[in-house]
């Protein structure tokens, strides 16, 4: 019998952005993408690490859940 072989595991940084404080405020449309995206995840059998959140334009690169997120990303092997 050949030996079994270990899979890495593989990682999943989520980042949820909604554009204005009331839909922050709502809970509503970030608690949808929290659904959508740990479902995704776990459809792909990979592991969620770290979740971040942001409420402002897209427009913004500087935003801080997005580059906490991407710094996260950027420390954890196997992380997508």
């Amino acid at each position: 019998m050949a030996p079994t072989r270990q899979v890495a595991p593989r990682f999943a940084v989520g980042l949820y952005r909604v554009s204005t404080a009331e839909q922050g405020q709502s809970g509503l449309g970030l608690e949808a993408q929290e659904a959508a995206v740990r479902s995704f995840v776990a459809s792909q059998d990979r592991v969620l690490v770290a979740e971040f959140s942001d409420i402002a334009s897209g427009k913004d690169d500087r935003r801080a859940g997005f580059q906490a997120a991407l710094l996260n990303a950027a420390n954890s092997a196997g992380c997508s």
